[in-house]
């Protein structure tokens, strides 16, 4: 982050070593380093690889097959975990890390960790840079703007928010970052609305 970059992050939990200390661990871990992009899964033995013929050979597999959809809580692997453990705690990171207040924090924390160009030519450039990385089909700012207006008014009211505090907030003391910023309220979105659409219901 020091150096310009954001961090992209995967974490798997139900390794052999995981004790029920690793839910909170991980929640600690992806707070603190500031990852927006934060991915968690269930550890799955794919058919042909060592840890699969490992899981095998010690009568270790669950029944059912594993496509490597790790991100609903689902295992083809009898973990050293209790299962039921396993799944709570699972529930308990997803609940955790990306509701709206939670990645907007850790997103913040990061965007003031990255490098601030010293001069306002610099910051400016800077500005130019991420608008013309993140402007997909080349639209005007004043399209932009527009887009995202639509976008705004259909976010849940808690969400929306949240997104226009976190976006006030670095045009305030990021402003050369807004255009990532702005990409970021999506990936929030994402991670919103897949876990409590797709994930939290199939572990409750």
């Amino acid at each position: 982050q020091n150096s310009g970059l954001l961090v992209y992050g995967g974490f798997i939990i139900g390794f052999d070593s995981d004790t029920e200390e690793i839910f909170d661990r991980q929640i600690d871990f992806i707070t603190q380093a500031a990852i927006p992009y934060a991915m968690v899964g269930v550890l799955g033995a794919l058919p042909g690889t060592p840890l699969y013929r490992r899981m095998r050979d010690a009568g270790r597999l669950r029944g059912g097959t594993f496509d490597g959809d790790n991100q609903c809580g689902y295992t083809n692997i009898v973990t050293l975990l209790p299962h039921k453990a396993l799944l709570e705690g699972y529930r308990k990171i997803i609940g955790s890390i990306y509701t709206s207040n939670a990645f907007f924090a850790r997103t913040s924390q990061a965007l003031s960790r990255m490098p601030r160009p010293d001069s306002i030519k610099g910051r400016i450039q800077v500005f130019r840079r991420l608008y013309k990385l993140y402007n997909i089909g080349n639209r005007s700012i004043r399209k932009r703007l527009e887009l995202m207006y639509r976008v705004f008014r259909g976010l849940p009211h808690d969400f929306r928010q949240q997104s226009l505090r976190f976006l006030g907030s670095v045009l305030w003391k990021r402003p050369e970052l807004f255009p990532g910023a702005a990409s970021l309220v999506a990936v929030g979105l994402h991670f919103w609305q897949f876990s409590v659409e797709r994930v939290l219901p199939q572990l409750d």
